[in-house]
């Protein structure tokens, strides 16, 4: 049953205290104050969690498939100065997240645009162009709200981007046509969560022929894909952590031949890779090299994964699903 919470607030210096109290290091007071003061206890507490002592098995009740909490204390020899490092890391790999997403929803949104406004300047208000599944509205039970379908939902949802957008081009088209948008403007101004919906709405053979263009045999992964690449991009926009983070939109892994580069994530074995942000990095780089961007992403990724902090038994790049050689994969040579 839920309990009132009671903590208290405290300031920063005794924010330092109650973390010396638990054991931890403070290498550098001022450096120490800074991070609290311009970041935060509580965003940082994320990055303080692999630092504390994990109990053994039976000191806390769990079972063996059970998850161990972390007691308050840290483990002997932590320091803040490496949390500091681990939240710097975690930093500059969701700025590389970005990165990469950016040069996809560019793309996508260019060959959506080709293909789809080829079958109607505004195809994206088009139902007849869609899967009739995804226009389908669900039935409701009697005295019940009536339900939306899923293309009345993304239609609601394209409608406010447009409406809100405060783009110069989109500013200079209302004041002088009538709606709707063409698809190859108002796409402009489209999220990679609103590119990822229109796709799951497309008919079977426009997802395959996107899918296709992109060397991804089977549409069904291509979409699962572009869920997960969504969820990233919203975890790094929202500045969430993300290196040791459990993606609850996991890739979906490729069958046996159909996509040799990312084999590696296929079976139970290599669910871990799924789960965690290596496998969102590596269904990433595999659309970026099908859209034959330079390897400039991929070479800055190993360079980061290279000057992950050094946290002996604490803080590892396996946390983040990172395969053992994965540099040594065809994927990242």
């Amino acid at each position: 049953m839920p309990i009132p919470y009671a903590k208290p607030h405290l300031t920063y210096a005794q924010q330092l205290t109650l973390l010396r109290e638990r054991g931890l290091t403070v290498d550098d007071e001022q450096h120490a104050l800074w991070h609290l003061e311009n970041l935060g206890y509580y965003r940082l507490s994320g990055y303080f969690y692999p630092f504390r002592v994990l109990p053994p098995r039976d000191g806390d009740g769990a079972t063996n498939d059970q998850p161990r909490q972390r007691l308050s204390e840290f483990t002997p020899g932590s320091t803040f100065s490496q949390v500091a490092e681990l939240y710097k890391f975690d930093q500059s790999l969701r700025l590389l997240a970005i990165q990469a997403i950016e040069r996809l929803e560019v793309a996508l949104r260019a060959k959506i645009a080709y293909q789809m406004a080829s079958k109607h300047p505004c195809a994206y208000l088009e139902p007849t162009l869609l899967d009739p599944k995804f226009c389908q509205i669900p039935s409701c039970l009697p005295g019940e709200e009536p339900r939306k379908s899923n293309f009345q939902t993304w239609v609601e949802q394209h409608d406010k981007l447009i409406a809100r957008s405060k783009e110069d081009f989109m500013k200079h088209y209302r004041g002088k046509y009538e709606l709707p948008v063409p698809l190859w403007i108002s796409i402009e101004v489209w999220d990679f969560g609103l590119l990822s919906y229109y796709y799951s709405g497309f008919r079977q053979t426009d997802r395959q022929a996107l899918a296709s263009e992109l060397g991804v045999p089977r549409n069904i992964l291509l979409g699962s894909w572009l869920r997960t690449i969504s969820h990233l991009r919203n975890i790094a926009a929202h500045h969430s952590r993300l290196w040791n983070r459990s993606l609850t939109d996991n890739p979906k892994p490729p069958g046996r031949h159909e996509v040799d580069l990312l084999w590696h994530l296929a079976g139970p074995q290599n669910a871990h890779s799924r789960d965690r942000v290596y496998g969102a990095l590596a269904v990433t780089q595999y659309l970026l090299q099908a859209l034959r961007f330079d390897d400039r992403w991929k070479t800055s990724l190993k360079a980061l994964v290279d000057s992950f902090p050094t946290c002996p038994g604490v803080a590892t790049v396996e946390a983040m699903g990172f395969p053992p050689s994965w540099q040594s994969l065809d994927l990242w040579k």
